[in-house]
């Protein structure tokens, strides 16, 4: 494994799709350490889990920041779609649907060990990558944090500039049903 020669500190390094991407003096070093290839410390096995939704917000908004092209972040966004674990057809369900969007998305939510976790699928790939925008930002959080989260940062995203005006507001569906699927785990 070659890693990049040692020089001033990264300005950036972060995992992206269980990868380490590492930012030094504009330049991603992303295709030569990956996530497999770090110590499976308890540290490196719950990193993900220890961020806040800010700090998991400006994640994504600094991994957004590494395309200059709205259509490069659109192809980082779809790759994040892909990544999400399928629904099975029987869990395609009217109740977990979301209602109002253009194409057809599904959102469940349980509630584990004090944290909400949401599976979500859509039959259209850019609308599965946006909901995994959210998936991403408010996995794996406590009820309160995701009822109270700022989900201003999708506008910071540039990504809404580029949507037909059905799918920006799907966007606005997408975060408002998240946030009422917390809400019913709020008193647990």
């Amino acid at each position: 494994m070659k890693i990049p020669p040692p020089g001033p500190p990264a300005h950036l390094a972060h995992l992206v799709d269980q990868r380490l991407i590492i930012v030094t003096d504009g330049r991603v070093h992303n295709d030569e350490i990956t996530y497999s290839s770090l110590p499976a410390t308890p540290f490196h096995a719950s990193l993900p889990f220890l961020m806040s939704i800010a700090e998991q917000q400006q994640q994504l908004l600094d991994e957004l920041s590494l395309f200059h092209d709205w259509t490069e972040r659109y192809e980082y966004v779809i790759g994040l779609g892909k990544k999400l674990p399928p629904m099975s057809t029987d869990a395609k369900t009217t109740e977990l649907l979301i209602k109002g969007c253009q194409s057809q998305v599904w959102l469940d939510a349980s509630f584990e060990n004090g944290k909400v976790r949401y599976h979500a699928d859509s039959d259209s790939l850019i609308t599965k990558g946006m909901i995994a925008l959210f998936v991403r930002v408010l996995d794996n959080q406590p009820p309160d944090a995701i009822i109270t989260a700022d989900m201003g940062f999708i506008d910071r995203t540039g990504l809404k500039e580029h949507l037909a005006p059905t799918r920006a507001n799907a966007l606005s569906l997408m975060a408002t049903q998240m946030k009422q699927r917390a809400l019913s785990f709020a008193s647990l």
